[in-house]
């Protein structure tokens, strides 16, 4: 499971969207003041930072720069400043991303998934991903499973392989129809569950456990692959 540790003094906004976040896979940990920030990062060594810019005590900003260097993982900086400044600095200080306050939390988890699909890139091959067991060649369009061939189509790799990049995060049905089918889902068409469907059935042919794929009630789909996350599977 991803973690998430916000850096956030408005309580309330920040529960709004650890619920929010949570419902998506993610671990999200909350801390209220930028002076135990530093530590903190270094210590549960997350996947992700969101970081308010304005805090009591040590501001964002400082917090960026001093822990830079000794933390490898994405920083998103939450910024109601309008100032461009405080943008530039944050990306001169190592900043991944910085959002505008008010945002639509959708935005946000939007902003989360193309940076995990970054670094996922940085750190394997750009023509293979394995999975679980489970290997994709992204030049063929092809997936073993323990050697074994899954016999899938286009759109089945396609699905296959989005759901096998944010492993362990919801990817929602309107995320799938708008990448994979190339339209808006209208809350209506079952075509992305049919063909869910059918990747299962055809990953239980070759012994990968099809319940991995998990549907998530009013959100998506997921890809379980950590024991952590028992509770969905």
């Amino acid at each position: 499971m991803h973690k998430i540790l916000m850096v956030e003094d408005n309580i309330s906004f920040g529960t709004d969207l650890k619920t929010y976040l949570s419902d998506y896979g993610f671990e999200i940990e909350i801390i209220t003041t930028g002076d135990t920030a530093i530590e903190t990062i270094v210590r549960i060594n997350p996947t992700i930072v969101l970081l308010d810019l304005m805090l009591p005590g040590t501001n964002g900003l400082e917090i960026c720069r001093q822990v830079r260097n000794r933390f490898s993982g994405i920083i998103i900086m939450l910024t109601a400043s309008q100032l461009v400044s405080d943008h530039i600095q944050s990306l001169d200080y190592g900043a991944d991303d910085f959002i505008n306050k008010p945002f639509e939390p959708s935005i946000l988890l939007a902003r989360i998934r193309r940076l995990l699909s970054r670094n996922n890139l940085s750190t394997t091959s750009n023509t293979s991903l394995s999975v679980n067991g489970l290997v994709f060649n992204l030049v063929e369009e092809t997936v073993l499973f323990k050697d074994s061939p899954v016999e899938l189509t286009d759109i089945e790799f396609r699905i296959l392989h989005e759901l096998a990049q944010f492993q362990n995060i919801v990817v929602s049905r309107e995320e799938l129809y708008r990448k994979i089918l190339d339209k808006e889902y209208d809350g209506i068409d079952r075509g992305i569950d049919v063909h869910v469907s059918r990747i299962r059935r055809k990953l239980t042919v070759v012994g990968f456990e099809a319940k991995r794929i998990k549907s998530i009630r009013g959100l998506g789909y997921m890809l379980v692959i950590n024991s952590s996350l028992s509770m969905y599977i």
